[in-house]
């Protein structure tokens, strides 16, 4: 930037731009001293940060007449003929700047200005120096004299300095600068022409930048250290509820189902404490159960003590203190028993888990078959020898609880919200959000049981893997879908076989012979160059919601043996291709603008986006990933015009459509892990109904089946994070391998479906650099056509929050700078549904019950500014019934400042960028969608239950208005139509839709 005069007096724009300025992360490499006096060394990126240093004095009052500005200056290139080097400023106010104007060393002090007559080199330290003194201030250069201008008064005592000053539109300078000092004082000439002799050597200089990398953590939080103090419990004007039982389901043992796979029900449940023998006995055929629970699975080892009526429905009032803690503190053993299927492929007979948590011996016969570990990971066990086909299977498995569950926070009025989270992030991958958060307390069991189902399956030798199926969009007409699909088989013989590979969908069908040796893996690739039909002329296309239909189809895989059925898998899968527009460093650390296409690098063989610590760079706003070494060359980057900025940060493309992502967040979908399809649904169906096109599986809590099904159904596309939270806040996972161990079974398991868009490794930081490289290196080789993003904020994205009340006039001027992951306001769900939460004796006034639900008086979700905003525009409620009213009112005002402040900045970078498809204003609502969370509860109030509001246990599912959070309709629609046949999506303009 270049500072002119401006009617007597400069104001620089930029200078509050600190190094340490992003969410209070402290750069260690950059932190900001005190500027007068000491040497500076730093190495500026133009793509990164200014640096402003304070200026201070003893003396508060005291204003330094004398003083020198000094060090050695280097330029990269000639593109920084015309930029800013220093400015010292006052409250704001530049007093002096020492720029380059056309090349040449120019002192700019308000009217007046110091020209040097020679350009400075390129590639070359330079010496200048500022001195200023009675005899006026002299510029010099290489130790001689350049000009003379008339005395500055004086530095103020509290003054900044700001080294390479950074501001919109302006040329900004690379290179570097060494031994730059600010001294109060008139250093002798002598002294300076001594200085201008000594030339820096840069191998010998430890230069800092304004363009640091990415930190590691450096602090982390345990949660309850102790017990917290009696005085502080949550108390309540009603006892706790008499528990329920529920009707016990009747189900059959073996559930049949398609491609030669039952399901298995039948399971009882009892603590380890309450049986002495051990599992080779527990798993013999016909032991004695009948003193054992009815379990409900899938679910959670409370999803059964509540389904029989050993404890209330721990969602209504304070119930989930009649609970104990003991739950998370000892293993159970579930045990079932059937006969095996003896269908005409039953060679090999695998039993499945598709998820368990935490840890898990399976124990079939008498015989220890494996062992499981992480809630994300599925186990396969081959039960062929110990089970035989037509044979009766006894099966035990005993469930082991994480080793570090923490202690149980319990909210209240007094107590607050307490930590969020703290010892169960260490045992990642689990339900870390279980210890308690400031959206949910702690769930007694910390979900450890059976809590997806599981699966008998049976195939003969040549057994199919998980395929993946990567669909590309080679014309910008969107004419023709290039599906790839890619088959692992494994021969699970110790001879050799021939198998026949056929993949189906639609009218396409497609298959391929192959020889594969004793115990062999191999992939079957399908591709388009090889089999035309793979190239699908006028595709139909997968939309998010609102820009067309949601298109699905149904792929079936199956392998044959001499004409005899194998195995088979079926999927489904959307035709669509993800792109991004994003921000990235360069290798000359310049920020680019740039059109990421990964599935085009990934044909090619490259990897594109570095989002290493090392990779993530400090630029102007916030932080960037870079491009890797030699990418902005590739033909999968494509440079984009006019948009040299981080802001709007990230844009997801859909089929080449720029979308205007609104959703929110799901923190968990159901504290007991109830996950039955007709139970979700709903809400997916609400999320999509308020014109929401994007939901985030908040710390990966929600990672199963039904959900990325319904997202794909519904249109909605998903953020998918990975199992760690809040870098310098939360612990890092103790166990990296197991990590991903489960990571790689999610990605190769969910890969197909549509609605993913994006992998984020952690919420709120960078996952610790071994995790955070392994994770890249992953999606990359096992999926390789969607963004890794290691934070789920600040990288290519806006920070977080803010959570509680604002004056809706700042969603237009502070919050609306791109694409914001979380973002929300204090949410009071409908009357109605506080009513079925809470008893009646603790629903007014406001209450410990309130605050155990959310209602925290304190921390990042703070009512207090709700409240002091209904007092001052509506009055002092006088009831719960007036209090709720007036809710509705005031959250009507927020929400809807968001989404058009967010609609109102789309417009301007419209505008600006003469881009008429931008959708740069992405606002993207926070939401917990747990039944005990309200606070910042984002557009589906209601959302997936956690912790609820209603009904009780014993409601039937679906009989009434159930929610502890309302669900708030966005106005109008985005306009892309939604016509049955438009599969090519809308005009290419777009549409931001409207609020």
């Amino acid at each position: 930037m270049v500072l002119t005069p401006e009617g007597g007096s400069m104001k620089y724009l930029a200078v509050a731009l600190a190094a340490t300025a992003l969410s209070g992360w402290q750069v260690s490499a950059n932190e900001p001293l005190a500027a007068l006096g000491r040497p500076i060394n730093i190495d500026i990126a133009r793509g990164g940060d200014s640096v402003t240093f304070p200026m201070t004095s003893p003396d508060a009052t005291d204003r330094a007449g004398d003083f020198t500005l000094s060090g050695w200056v280097w330029p990269k290139d000639a593109s920084a003929g015309d930029s800013s080097l220093v400015a010292v400023a006052d409250q704001g106010t530049v007093q002096f700047a020492l720029n380059l104007v056309k090349g040449r060393p120019t002192v700019i002090a308000g009217a007046t200005r110091i020209a040097a007559d020679a350009t400075m080199p390129v590639g070359r330290w330079t010496h200048l120096a500022v001195r200023n003194n009675a005899d006026g201030m002299v510029l010099y250069v290489n130790g001689r004299s350049a000009g003379r201008t008339r005395r500055l008064d004086g530095l103020a005592a509290r003054g900044a300095m700001t080294v390479a000053p950074r501001r919109s539109g302006d040329q900004a300078f690379a290179g570097r600068m060494a031994d730059l000092r600010l001294d109060r004082s008139a250093v002798p000439v002598a002294s300076i022409a001594s200085e201008a002799g000594r030339v820096p050597d840069a191998d010998l200089v430890g230069f800092t930048t304004n363009s640091p990398t990415w930190p590691v953590q450096k602090k982390q939080q345990i949660g309850q250290e102790t017990p917290q103090s009696a005085d502080t419990l949550p108390k309540s004007g009603a006892p706790f509820s008499a528990p329920i039982a529920k009707p016990i389901p009747d189900l059959p043992v073996l559930a049949s189902g398609a491609d030669g796979r039952w399901t298995v029900n039948g399971w009882r449940l009892v603590a380890t404490p309450d049986v002495r023998d051990p599992g080779a006995v527990l798993s013999r055929a016909g032991y004695d159960v009948s003193g054992w629970r009815v379990a409900t699975v899938p679910g959670t080892v409370l999803t059964t003590l509540v389904d029989r009526g050993v404890y209330p429905d721990p969602a209504y009032g304070l119930n989930n203190m009649a609970i104990p803690e003991k739950l998370s503190r000892q293993a159970y053993w579930y045990r079932t028993q059937f006969r095996v299927p003896a269908g005409e492929a039953a060679t090999n007979t695998f039993l499945t888990f598709k998820g368990i948590n935490y840890a898990a011996e399976i124990w079939v016969n008498g015989r220890l078959v494996g062992d499981l570990k992480g809630a994300f990971v599925r186990g396969r066990f081959d039960i062929s020898k110990v089970a035989p086909a037509g044979t009766v299977a006894a099966v035990a498995v005993k469930i082991l609880p994480p080793p570090h569950p923490g202690i149980a926070q319990e909210e209240s009025l007094k107590a607050g919200a307490g930590e969020n989270g703290g010892m169960l992030v260490l045992d990642g991958p689990t339900f870390v959000a279980a210890e308690g958060w400031d959206w949910i307390p702690s769930i007694r069991d910390r979900n450890i049981g059976i809590w997806q189902p599981v699966l008998i399956e049976q195939v003969s030798a040549a057994r199919i893997g998980d395929p993946q199926i990567v669909t590309t969009l080679p014309k910008s007409d969107n004419s023709v879908a290039d599906v790839e699909i890619r088959v692992p088989v494994e021969n699970l013989t110790d001879q050799p076989v021939e198998t026949v590979v056929r993949a189906s969908f639609d009218d396409v069908a497609v298959s391929r012979s192959v020889r594969l040796a004793p115990r062999q893996k191999i992939v079957v690739s399908f591709m388009p160059a090889e089999f035309p039909p793979l190239s699908v002329r006028n595709p139909k296309l997968w939309w998010p919601n609102g820009y067309g239909k949601p298109n699905l189809h149904d792929l079936r895989i199956e392998t044959s043996i001499a004409g005899r059925r194998s195995d088979e898998h079926t999927t489904r899968f959307g035709i669509r291709q993800v792109t991004y527009d994003m921000s990235l460093m360069d290798d000359a650390g310049e920020l680019r603008r740039v059109g990421i296409d990964l599935s085009r690098a990934r044909s090619l063989g490259q990897h594109v986006v570095d989002g290493t610590h090392e990779g993530i760079r400090k630029v102007k706003g916030g932080w960037a990933a870079s491009l890797a070494p030699g990418a902005i060359t590739s033909p999968a980057v494509t440079r984009i015009d006019g948009e040299g900025e981080l802001a709007p940060h990230l844009v997801i493309r859909v089929n080449g459509v720029r979308i205007a992502a609104r959703g929110g967040n799901i923190g968990m979908d159901d504290f007991m892990k109830r996950i039955e399809r007709d139970r979700l649904e709903p809400f997916f169906r609400l999320h999509r109904d308020g014109n929401m096109n994007i939901i985030r599986n908040w710390v990966g809590q929600n990672t199963e089946d039904v959900f990325f099904d319904l997202a794909d159904e519904y249109g909605l596309m998903v953020l998918n994070d990975f199992w760690e939270s809040t870098q310098d806040y939360n612990q890092q996972v103790d166990d990296v391998p197991l990590f991903m161990d489960n990571a790689q079974d999610v990605v190769a398991r969910y890969r197909n479906h549509p609605s993913i868009v994006a992998w984020i490794g952690r919420n709120e930081g960078v996952p610790q650099p071994s995790l955070n490289v392994a994770l890249q290196s992953l999606i990359e080789k096992e999926d390789g056509t969607r963004l890794y993003m290691g934070s789920s904020n600040n990288v290519n994205l806006a920070g977080s929050g803010p959570y509680d009340w604002r004056e809706p006039e700042t969603y237009f001027t502070e919050h609306a700078k791109g694409f914001a992951v979380e973002l929300g306001t204090p949410s009071f769900p409908t009357l109605e549904s506080w009513k079925r939460a809470i008893p009646k004796e603790d629903l007014w006034p406001i209450s410990d019950a309130w605050a155990y639900h959310d209602w925290h008086q304190d921390r990042g979700g703070s009512v207090k500014t709700y409240m002091d905003a209904m007092r001052v525009r509506f009055g002092e409620p006088t009831s719960l019934e007036d209090f709720s009213g007036k809710a509705q009112l005031l959250q009507y005002d927020s929400y809807r400042a968001i989404f058009e402040g967010f609609n109102a900045v789309a417009l301007e970078n419209q505008q600006r960028t003469h881009a008429v498809d931008d959708a740069a204003g992405l606002a993207f609502q926070r939401m917990e969608h747990l039944q005990f969370g309200l606070r910042h509860a984002g557009l589906i109030l209601r959302g997936p239950e956690g912790f609820r509001a209603g009904p009780r246990a014993d409601e039937p599912a679906g009989s009434q208005n159930r929610g502890g959070q309302q669900h708030t309709r966005a106005a109008g629609r985005a306009e892309g139509s939604r016509a049955d046949d438009q599969s090519r999506g809308p005009d290419r303009r777009g549409s931001l839709g409207s609020a």
